[in-house]
């Protein structure tokens, strides 16, 4: 499954301290009767750390995990979510007028990430985004291990989903993870990107 996300990065006028700053511009109607409070969701901007993996700056990858929503059978008061951003060879694909293309891929076989899933979209001018939805992190050499502060497992999965106690369901979690990669991804580009010399021309939109 892809889903596709329309982002607009650039030019953003400033805003006060006290307004949150819009990442995502919502239209049309949002349900009032649903387990998520979508407005609440898209002001989020979970916080990101840096995984244990180095790619390099050639490479035009990064490895980072994002801060997500609580998760009781872990005793965990937050989640750190597994994903790898990719971006295309400047010297290949300038930057477009509007900006790259941008796409948050939602789970290759296992939900785990596949960079060669995320490099075959770089190869084609766009930014993608990749994350874990099973709790699982790539190590240095690129195997499958158990992240200790991810959410739901595998054994977790849909059908152990109970209503009474949704907000431990993998479901839940995942996706309010899809909504918060859109966001991470922006803020990466923004400000973890720049680190590496690529800048705030990496504007998505």
């Amino acid at each position: 499954m892809i889903t596709t996300l329309v982002f607009s990065a650039c030019n953003e006028d400033k805003k006060s301290e006290s307004e949150p700053e819009v990442l995502y511009q919502l239209t049309g109607d949002m349900r009032t009767d649903s387990m998520f409070d979508v407005n609440e969701l898209y002001l989020d901007q979970p916080n990101i750390k840096s995984a244990n993996i180095e790619y390099g700056s050639a490479t035009g990858l990064s490895a980072f995990k994002f801060e997500s929503v609580a998760y009781e059978p872990k005793g965990l008061t937050s989640t750190w979510v597994f994903a790898v951003m990719g971006l295309p060879n400047e010297s290949k694909f300038p930057e477009p007028e509007n900006g790259y293309p941008a796409v948050v891929l939602i789970h290759g076989g296992g939900g785990q990430v596949y960079t060669e899933w995320i490099r075959w979209w770089n190869a084609r001018g766009y930014v993608a985004l990749a994350f874990d939805t099973y709790s699982n992190e790539l190590d240095e050499k690129g195997n499958l291990v158990k992240n200790t502060e991810g959410g739901p497992g595998s054994s977790d999965g849909p059908l152990a989903d109970k209503s009474a106690d949704y907000k431990n369901s993998w479901v839940y979690h995942n996706v309010i993870n899809i909504i918060y990669c859109g966001i991470a991804m922006i803020l990466m580009i923004k400000e973890y990107v720049s680190a590496v010399s690529l800048g705030e021309r990496y504007c998505v939109k």
